[in-house]
């Protein structure tokens, strides 16, 4: 199965980005499921980001300044076990 892109495959909008910020990009897709209806319709955003470590909240804090390549804390929790 093929979509060009900008279109729609199966109901679904394609969103082709290209190449992005990661944190402005994922606040945007936190913002779009935040405020979205049982109308809307579902996306599949099609983009590319420079490197990142994503770090969630037990992330060593030495990591965010240890390494060139751009670090997210993404406020993510280890799953208890």
């Amino acid at each position: 199965m093929s979509a060009s892109l900008g279109g729609d495959i199966d109901g679904m909008a394609l969103r082709p980005l290209g190449l992005v910020a990661y944190e402005p990009t994922w606040r945007a897709m936190q913002a779009f499921t935040r405020t979205r209806t049982p109308e809307t319709r579902d996306q599949a955003w099609l983009l590319e980001h420079p490197p990142v470590f994503t770090l969630g909240l037990a992330g060593p804090a030495f990591l965010r300044t240890s390494y060139s390549t751009m670090t997210a804390a993404t406020g993510r929790r280890r799953p208890k076990r």
